[in-house]
């Protein structure tokens, strides 16, 4: 048992039900604003239906060619977003880095941070193929 979160978690009870709340979803709730609650394990959790992705792409095929399309194109320009932002957050956490390196001093340091901007660069101009987007994820 950890006391230091069933206190905490104590605390926030006890201050939802001074504020008045007292069913058990306001309960869960105020613990979940206070960010107290964990994910379920595995084991709770619901088993998938089907085996990976066919089921999937079966319901989907079975839309219609003019639906499947437009998911398509809709799923692609979503990727493609998500890994822009993904990307942007590489980039400005390898600068913030570098800069924190070169704050250290010394030849040795300074060297080190030039590495970490220049794999920075590397990463914004599209050399690491982690942020590929492609057509056709099906394969």
């Amino acid at each position: 048992m950890n006391t230091r979160l069933v206190t905490a978690a104590a605390d926030v009870i006890h201050a939802a039900q001074t504020a008045g709340t007292q069913t058990a979803t306001g309960l869960a709730c105020a613990l979940d604003a206070a960010q107290l609650l964990q994910s379920p394990c595995p084991a709770a959790l619901p088993a998938p239906v089907g085996e990976g992705r066919e089921p999937f792409y079966a319901m989907v095929d079975a839309l219609g060619p003019d639906v499947t399309a437009a998911l398509d194109q809709r799923l692609d320009t979503f990727r493609a977003l998500v890994l822009a932002e993904a990307q942007a957050e590489v980039v400005a956490w390898l600068r913030q880095k570098a800069r924190e390196i070169r704050g250290l001093g010394g030849t040795e340091r300074s060297d080190q941070a030039d590495v970490v901007e220049a794999l920075a660069s590397t990463v914004q101009r599209g050399a690491v193929r982690i942020f590929v987007t492609g057509k056709d994820r099906r394969s």
